[in-house]
Protein backbone atom coordinates (compact mmCIF):
# COMPACT_ATOMS: atom_id res chain seq x y z
CA UNK A 1 0.00 0.00 0.00
CA UNK A 2 1.16 3.09 -0.90
CA UNK A 3 1.34 6.10 1.98
CA UNK A 4 -0.46 9.38 1.40
CA UNK A 5 0.68 12.75 2.51
CA UNK A 6 -1.72 15.53 2.49
CA UNK A 7 -0.62 19.00 3.11
CA UNK A 8 -2.85 20.98 6.35
CA UNK A 9 -2.21 24.32 7.87
CA UNK A 10 -3.19 24.96 11.76
CA UNK A 11 -2.08 27.47 13.85
CA UNK A 12 -0.13 25.77 16.87
CA UNK A 13 0.60 25.97 20.57
CA UNK A 14 3.40 23.97 21.00
CA UNK A 15 4.69 21.81 18.17
CA UNK A 16 8.11 20.15 16.84
CA UNK A 17 10.11 22.77 15.37
CA UNK A 18 13.54 21.30 14.56
CA UNK A 19 12.76 18.26 15.04
CA UNK A 20 15.54 16.22 17.57
CA UNK A 21 17.79 13.64 16.25
CA UNK A 22 16.59 10.23 15.95
CA UNK A 23 12.97 11.71 14.97
CA UNK A 24 10.54 10.64 18.13
CA UNK A 25 7.41 9.78 17.56
CA UNK A 26 4.37 9.13 20.22
CA UNK A 27 2.34 6.06 19.26
CA UNK A 28 -0.41 4.91 20.85
CA UNK A 29 -0.19 1.06 20.36
CA UNK A 30 -2.20 -0.93 22.72
CA UNK A 31 -0.43 -4.11 21.54
CA UNK A 32 3.03 -3.53 21.86
CA UNK A 33 4.88 -7.07 21.15
CA UNK A 34 6.26 -8.79 18.58
CA UNK A 35 5.01 -7.35 14.81
CA UNK A 36 4.09 -4.27 16.14
CA UNK A 37 5.60 -0.91 15.32
CA UNK A 38 7.00 0.08 18.61
CA UNK A 39 8.81 -3.60 18.76
CA UNK A 40 10.73 -3.02 15.56
CA UNK A 41 14.95 -2.38 16.31
CA UNK A 42 15.39 -1.20 12.70
CA UNK A 43 13.39 2.47 13.50
CA UNK A 44 16.07 3.15 15.37
CA UNK A 45 18.86 2.56 12.69
CA UNK A 46 16.72 4.45 10.58
CA UNK A 47 16.59 7.25 13.07
CA UNK A 48 13.39 7.09 14.51
CA UNK A 49 12.49 6.43 18.16
CA UNK A 50 9.16 5.51 18.88
CA UNK A 51 7.61 5.73 21.98
CA UNK A 52 4.45 3.73 22.50
CA UNK A 53 1.31 4.59 25.29
CA UNK A 54 -1.17 1.60 25.66
CA UNK A 55 -4.24 4.43 25.20
CA UNK A 56 -4.87 7.61 23.78
CA UNK A 57 -5.76 9.28 27.19
CA UNK A 58 -1.76 8.77 28.20
CA UNK A 59 -0.56 10.01 25.03
CA UNK A 60 -2.28 13.25 25.08
CA UNK A 61 -1.37 14.12 28.67
CA UNK A 62 2.49 13.20 27.80
CA UNK A 63 2.37 14.58 24.36
CA UNK A 64 4.62 18.00 24.96
CA UNK A 65 6.70 16.17 28.01
CA UNK A 66 7.79 13.84 24.96
CA UNK A 67 9.15 16.49 22.81
CA UNK A 68 7.97 14.66 19.55
CA UNK A 69 8.81 14.88 16.05
CA UNK A 70 4.77 13.42 14.74
CA UNK A 71 2.51 11.53 16.72
CA UNK A 72 1.46 7.90 15.13
CA UNK A 73 -2.32 7.07 16.05
CA UNK A 74 -4.02 3.86 15.10
CA UNK A 75 -7.92 4.13 14.03
CA UNK A 76 -8.49 1.84 17.08
CA UNK A 77 -7.24 3.00 20.34
CA UNK A 78 -8.30 2.83 23.85
CA UNK A 79 -9.10 4.91 26.59
CA UNK A 80 -10.40 7.90 24.01
CA UNK A 81 -12.54 8.41 20.94
CA UNK A 82 -9.96 8.23 17.65
CA UNK A 83 -11.41 11.36 15.96
CA UNK A 84 -11.77 13.30 19.43
CA UNK A 85 -7.63 12.43 19.50
CA UNK A 86 -6.71 13.55 16.05
CA UNK A 87 -8.53 16.40 17.07
CA UNK A 88 -6.68 17.68 20.48
CA UNK A 89 -3.22 17.01 18.34
CA UNK A 90 -4.04 19.16 15.78
CA UNK A 91 -5.89 21.90 17.37
CA UNK A 92 -2.86 22.27 20.31
CA UNK A 93 0.08 21.44 18.31
CA UNK A 94 2.12 22.03 15.11
CA UNK A 95 2.57 18.47 15.27
CA UNK A 96 2.24 15.97 12.41
CA UNK A 97 -0.38 13.03 12.99
CA UNK A 98 0.03 9.90 10.81
CA UNK A 99 -2.58 7.94 11.13
CA UNK A 100 -2.03 3.84 11.13
CA UNK A 101 -4.29 1.76 8.95
CA UNK A 102 -5.37 -1.58 10.44
CA UNK A 103 -7.82 -4.38 9.05
CA UNK A 104 -10.72 -3.42 10.89
CA UNK A 105 -13.39 -2.45 7.99
CA UNK A 106 -14.00 1.07 9.18
CA UNK A 107 -10.33 1.66 9.38
CA UNK A 108 -10.36 3.51 6.21
CA UNK A 109 -13.14 5.40 6.66
CA UNK A 110 -12.21 7.08 9.86
CA UNK A 111 -8.20 7.20 8.51
CA UNK A 112 -9.66 10.24 5.34
CA UNK A 113 -12.21 11.45 8.35
CA UNK A 114 -8.66 12.56 10.65
CA UNK A 115 -7.34 13.60 6.71
CA UNK A 116 -9.85 15.90 7.18
CA UNK A 117 -9.77 16.98 10.51
CA UNK A 118 -6.11 17.49 10.32
CA UNK A 119 -3.71 14.75 10.09
CA UNK A 120 -1.07 14.49 7.23
CA UNK A 121 -0.72 10.97 6.80
CA UNK A 122 -1.76 7.53 6.13
CA UNK A 123 0.41 4.26 6.86
CA UNK A 124 -0.34 0.76 7.01
CA UNK A 125 0.09 -1.13 10.41
CA UNK A 126 2.51 -2.32 11.23
CA UNK A 127 4.81 0.25 9.52
CA UNK A 128 7.72 -0.39 8.12
CA UNK A 129 11.48 2.12 8.77
CA UNK A 130 11.28 2.56 4.89
CA UNK A 131 7.68 4.18 4.88
CA UNK A 132 8.26 5.94 8.32
CA UNK A 133 11.13 7.69 6.76
CA UNK A 134 9.53 8.24 4.03
CA UNK A 135 6.98 10.24 5.44
CA UNK A 136 9.05 12.12 7.69
CA UNK A 137 10.67 13.80 4.90
CA UNK A 138 7.85 14.56 3.54
CA UNK A 139 6.26 16.23 6.01
CA UNK A 140 9.53 18.25 6.05
CA UNK A 141 11.12 17.24 9.07
CA UNK A 142 14.36 17.99 9.28
CA UNK A 143 17.75 16.65 11.35
CA UNK A 144 18.86 19.58 13.03
CA UNK A 145 21.91 20.70 10.87
CA UNK A 146 24.86 20.92 13.48
CA UNK A 147 24.07 18.15 15.86
CA UNK A 148 27.23 19.07 17.78
CA UNK A 149 26.96 21.46 20.60
CA UNK A 150 27.15 25.47 20.25
CA UNK A 151 28.05 27.98 22.98
CA UNK A 152 27.26 31.96 22.30
CA UNK A 153 28.72 33.87 25.10
CA UNK A 154 27.22 32.64 28.38
CA UNK A 155 24.36 30.43 26.38
CA UNK A 156 25.16 26.69 25.73
CA UNK A 157 22.95 24.67 23.27
CA UNK A 158 22.90 20.82 22.59
CA UNK A 159 20.71 19.94 19.55
CA UNK A 160 21.13 16.43 20.46
CA UNK A 161 20.55 16.64 24.05
CA UNK A 162 17.39 19.35 23.76
CA UNK A 163 19.53 20.95 26.36
CA UNK A 164 19.89 24.56 27.09
CA UNK A 165 22.12 26.13 29.30
CA UNK A 166 22.72 30.02 30.39
CA UNK A 167 26.03 30.49 32.50
CA UNK A 168 25.68 26.88 33.70
CA UNK A 169 21.54 27.08 34.55
CA UNK A 170 19.46 24.74 32.90
CA UNK A 171 17.00 26.17 31.01
CA UNK A 172 13.54 24.37 29.63
CA UNK A 173 12.30 25.65 26.38
CA UNK A 174 9.24 24.60 24.56
CA UNK A 175 10.07 22.85 21.20
CA UNK A 176 9.07 26.15 19.60
CA UNK A 177 11.42 27.93 21.65
CA UNK A 178 14.57 25.46 21.39
CA UNK A 179 14.07 25.81 17.49
CA UNK A 180 13.83 29.54 17.74
CA UNK A 181 16.84 29.77 19.82
CA UNK A 182 19.10 27.39 17.45
CA UNK A 183 18.41 29.44 14.54
CA UNK A 184 19.31 32.27 16.43
CA UNK A 185 22.61 30.61 17.38
CA UNK A 186 23.45 28.73 14.21
CA UNK A 187 23.09 32.57 12.27
CA UNK A 188 24.73 34.82 15.36
CA UNK A 189 25.75 37.35 14.13
CA UNK A 190 23.75 37.90 11.57
CA UNK A 191 19.91 39.27 12.27
CA UNK A 192 17.12 36.01 11.55
CA UNK A 193 14.11 37.44 9.90
CA UNK A 194 10.45 36.19 10.41
CA UNK A 195 10.80 34.08 7.04
CA UNK A 196 14.09 32.45 8.34
CA UNK A 197 12.16 31.53 11.62
CA UNK A 198 9.19 30.44 9.49
CA UNK A 199 11.35 27.97 7.53
CA UNK A 200 12.76 26.17 10.85
CA UNK A 201 9.49 26.39 13.37
CA UNK A 202 6.92 25.48 10.96
CA UNK A 203 7.98 24.42 7.01
CA UNK A 204 5.67 26.18 4.48
CA UNK A 205 2.95 27.36 7.01
CA UNK A 206 2.48 31.17 7.60
CA UNK A 207 3.95 32.65 10.62
CA UNK A 208 2.84 35.79 11.47
CA UNK A 209 5.23 38.81 13.33
CA UNK A 210 2.52 38.59 16.85
CA UNK A 211 3.63 34.38 17.00
CA UNK A 212 6.66 35.09 16.35
CA UNK A 213 6.91 38.04 19.09
CA UNK A 214 5.72 35.58 21.59
CA UNK A 215 7.65 33.16 20.94
CA UNK A 216 10.96 35.35 21.30
CA UNK A 217 9.33 37.27 24.50
CA UNK A 218 8.80 33.79 26.48
CA UNK A 219 12.01 32.72 24.85
CA UNK A 220 13.65 36.25 26.75
CA UNK A 221 12.03 35.62 29.63
CA UNK A 222 13.25 32.17 30.33
CA UNK A 223 16.94 32.76 29.34
CA UNK A 224 16.48 35.48 31.55
CA UNK A 225 15.87 33.90 34.49
CA UNK A 226 18.58 31.85 34.29
CA UNK A 227 20.95 35.06 33.88
CA UNK A 228 19.29 37.66 36.32
CA UNK A 229 20.95 41.46 36.01
CA UNK A 230 22.33 40.41 32.56
CA UNK A 231 21.29 42.85 29.62
CA UNK A 232 18.10 40.96 27.36
CA UNK A 233 20.39 38.05 25.10
CA UNK A 234 18.16 38.08 22.29
CA UNK A 235 18.28 41.95 20.75
CA UNK A 236 15.35 43.20 18.39
CA UNK A 237 16.45 44.86 15.33
CA UNK A 238 13.56 46.69 14.21
CA UNK A 239 11.88 45.99 10.63
CA UNK A 240 14.10 43.40 10.16
CA UNK A 241 14.00 40.33 12.69
CA UNK A 242 16.30 39.12 15.91
CA UNK A 243 19.44 38.66 16.63
CA UNK A 244 21.92 37.49 19.76
CA UNK A 245 23.68 40.33 21.66
CA UNK A 246 26.78 40.19 20.98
Amino acid sequence: MTTHVASYDRRPVFGAGTARWPYRVVAVDPAAGPGSTTSSPPLRDAGIEVVPFADGASALLCLSAQDPAAVLAPTEMLGVDFGYFVESVTELSSLPVIIGLTDDPGSHRRAYQALDQGARALVPLPAEREQLSTILHQLGLRRAEICTPRTHHAISLDPGAHRVEVAGVRVSLSPVEFAALAQLMALAPKVVSREEFAAVLYGDRELTSSHLNRIICHLRAKLGAAAPGQPDLIETVRFFGYRLRD
